[in-house]
């Protein structure tokens, strides 16, 4: 009865590391895309800044 128990616990806390590290994988992934994004918008005003500047 012992054992089967012991078993449970160590297949829900291995269950848990692996979602939590999904998790924190799938947040760190979002920050990256996030910060990518933001460079990108800011390069895209820079450029928009400078074909004003041009226009002018």
């Amino acid at each position: 009865m012992k054992k089967i128990l012991c078993k449970k616990v160590l297949v829900i806390s291995v269950g848990t590391v692996i979602a939590f590290g999904n998790l924190t994988w799938s947040v760190s992934q979002a920050s990256k895309l996030a910060k990518q994004r933001e460079i990108e918008s800011f390069e895209q005003e820079k450029v928009k800044s400078s074909e004003l500047e041009m226009a002018e």
